[in-house]
């Protein structure tokens, strides 16, 4: 409780005033550097409203007021210093948490340009693959159009390891032939028995030039 005397009384309630202008200014200070962060703007709000109050005290206090008042008005004060110490303390968990999700931030970043990274090397990886496919089958092409079938020759002794006799082999073991797909390969197998693999252009799309190929790739074979 303060006393109506001059001089004495007023000296704690003047100390107490400079001391929330202090601490006002810090908080200040702090929410100076979170401008830019949307999540201050309602502290930032508050603190304004804080620091008016607490000036119309000041001036309040300045006009020398009566004992009851002035204590009343100590009291406020007392409780605009813990408001603006709470205000500081989520002033700093804001930052904090900026902090937090920036770093975040950052990480996945990271990441993604790794996994872009990634993501080049197979692209460039398929590219080379498609590129080697292309030219095999271009080669096997080229191959095919320029051969005939008196160029080739069935080896004597029937099939070799590794070869498919067209008159017993599976229609999965046909497909190993050249341009021979699964529709092919049960022409095949209905139109058997062949004597030679020259016959097989008595498959529905097997001419002269796919035979040749054929001939050409050495798989076929007639034991």
């Amino acid at each position: 409780m303060v006393t109506s005397e001059n001089g004495p009384s007023w000296q704690p309630q003047r100390r107490a005033v400079v001391g929330s202008i202090a601490i006002a200014f810090a908080v200040g200070l702090i929410f100076g550097e979170l401008a830019d962060a949307d999540e201050t703007t309602d502290l930032e709000l508050e603190v304004a409203e804080l620091t008016s109050e607490r000036d119309e005290l000041e001036e309040a206090l300045a006009l020398s007021p009566s004992d009851d008042e002035l204590e009343r008005l100590s009291e406020r004060i007392d409780e605009l210093e813990n408001e603006l110490l709470q205000a500081r303390s989520e002033a700093e968990d804001t930052l904090s948490e900026l902090a937090d999700r920036e770093k975040e931030i950052a990480q996945r970043e990271e990441a993604l340009n790794e996994l872009e990274s990634d993501l080049r090397e197979h692209e460039d990886a398929l590219n080379e693959l498609a590129s080697d496919l292309s030219a095999r089958e271009q080669e096997l092409a080229d191959t095919a159009a320029g051969a005939s079938p008196e160029t080739f020759s069935e080896p004597e002794g029937g099939c070799q390891p590794g070869q498919v006799d067209i008159n017993t082999a599976s229609i999965q073991e046909l497909q190993r032939i050249y341009e021979i797909g699964p529709a092919r390969a049960e022409q095949i197998v209905d139109l058997r028995p062949f004597g030679s693999v020259d016959e097989l252009t008595r498959v529905s799309g097997i001419a002269e030039g796919r035979l040749g190929g054929i001939k050409a790739q050495g798989v076929a074979c007639v034991d």
